[in-house]
């Protein structure tokens, strides 16, 4: 009987494991779609507060394809998706940020992070001998539902039982809705 309940939590795992993986195969798919279609880049007023060294931040909206063409050459075209991804760059003195937003029906499906950190200030001069050191650290969200599914730091993947899991997922969440309201008023300002 042991076994027998042990074989079925496994199995349970199993299952709950591969429905995961086929989400983030399926959000793998549709970044690569996004990555690869034509589309209208738009540069856009930065949320405020968000870097004291300035920072830029990009909206792509999907190119609108010529009336009477197919838009099959363009899969992302296909949706009812009105913007695809933001990407913002903030500047600090000991570093930058990148942060590129993915959206699908107006829902975050995937974020990635990537913090560079300098040994020294930005703007310090350095000796030709001692070349400032950088790290660099990237991180991974994917979410299915505007939940997030999936965190994950360099290699690490975060477990999605821990509080901590829970905390971020809130905050990131604010942000990417913070970032996708700025970037539809952004692209409202310039029609």
């Amino acid at each position: 009987m042991r076994k027998f309940a042990l074989l079925l939590l496994l199995s349970q795992f199993s299952f709950a494991q591969a429905k995961e993986d086929e989400r983030i195969i399926a959000i793998q798919k549709f970044y690569q779609q996004v990555q690869s279609a034509k589309l209208m880049k738009n540069e856009i007023e930065s949320r405020p507060n968000q870097s004291g060294e300035g920072g830029t931040t990009t909206a792509y909206t999907p190119l609108k394809a010529p009336q009477g063409a197919s838009s099959a050459a363009n899969s992302v075209n296909d949706t009812n998706d009105t913007l695809f991804k933001v990407e913002e760059e903030f500047l600090g003195e000991m570093g930058k940020t990148q942060n590129s937003f993915f959206y699908r029906n107006q829902k975050i499906f995937f974020i990635l992070r990537i913090v560079t950190q300098y040994s020294t200030p930005f703007m310090q001069p350095v000796e030709a001998a001692t070349k400032p050191q950088q790290t660099v650290t990237e991180y991974r969200y994917y979410f299915d539902s505007n939940k997030l599914i999936r965190w994950k730091t360099g290699q690490k993947t975060h477990s999605p039982t821990s509080p901590e899991f829970r905390t971020e997922e809130q905050k990131i969440l604010l942000a990417a809705t913070e970032v996708y309201k700025n970037a539809v008023a952004g692209l409202s300002k310039k029609k």
